[in-house]
């Protein structure tokens, strides 16, 4: 991870690194979910990628989960699964919301990039 060029060791104190590192990692963490152009998810029929803001690939596929998870709740009632929208592993929870600057999708859990941050 890079540190801004205006760090400077000999002149603050390693509490102020320390909340430098912290702002860069959450600024990374949040362009990690952010792709720099409109995606639609009604654009998706089966598997597609783009780019994030940092420059990572991001797979959205539609469909049900490729991962084995284990649940208490055996409702065979619950079809919508073939239909889910995900962002890499996470699940869209409320998709295509307009905003000024672009379309908002709602994810079920953090994307942390690939390098670890």
């Amino acid at each position: 991870m890079l540190l801004p060029s205006f760090v400077d060791n000999n002149s603050i104190s390693s509490s102020s690194i320390i909340v430098v590192v912290v702002v860069v990692v959450v600024i990374e963490l949040l362009l990690q979910h952010v792709v720099c152009h409109v995606v639609c998810s009604t654009a998706i029929d089966t598997t597609a990628y783009t780019i994030n803001a940092l420059g990572n690939r991001v797979n959205l596929t539609r469909g049900p989960a490729t991962t084995v998870t284990t649940t208490t709740d055996h409702d065979d009632d619950d079809d919508d699964d073939d239909n889910n929208l995900r962002f890499n592993t996470a699940v869209v929870t409320a998709a295509d919301l307009m905003a000024t600057d672009g379309v908002v999708h709602i994810v079920d859990e953090l994307s942390i990039p690939t390098d670890g941050l």
